[in-house]
């Protein structure tokens, strides 16, 4: 690959992980906005996203679209089953506490998640990670 391309690849992922990071910060806003219980908000959540998601599969990979959800494996599952379960604490604590408070916790999601890549993978934590993981612990009340 030259480096050129790598290059864009890295200026890509910078744009997407700022834009998703706009768009977590919004969530809280639109949490309380909508006059539904969490578990409401949950169910159109997980149907939407599905949709959406499985919209997106189906036009992205056309006819190899089995396939695609073949190859996720049980990590694959196991993935979505986490990201699942962790979904569902999240929308009611945005709507029963302060939603800073909700974020501040969040915040602390890639120190917690170096951390057990370091303990369950061997995986080295670079200095920044650290460094920036700590800063967002100082976030917490």
């Amino acid at each position: 690959m030259q480096a050129l391309d790598i290059r864009r690849q890295q200026y890509l992922g910078i744009a997407l992980v700022a834009l998703s990071a706009i768009a977590w910060s919004t969530a809280g806003f639109f949490t309380r906005l909508i006059q539904v219980d969490p578990w409401t908000m949950l169910f159109w959540r997980g149907a939407f996203g599905g949709l959406f998601i499985g919209a997106f599969i189906v036009w992205r990979f056309q006819g190899q679209t089995v396939n695609v959800f073949r190859s996720l494996g049980w990590n694959g599952f196991f993935i979505a089953v986490c990201v699942t379960l962790a979904m569902i604490p999240f929308i009611p604590a945005l709507k029963l506490t302060a939603v800073a408070n909700v974020m501040i916790i969040n915040a602390t999601l890639p120190i917690t998640a170096a951390l057990l890549a370091w303990v369950w993978l061997d995986e080295r934590v670079s200095g920044v990670t650290l460094l920036g993981g700590l800063m967002s612990l100082c976030g917490l009340p």
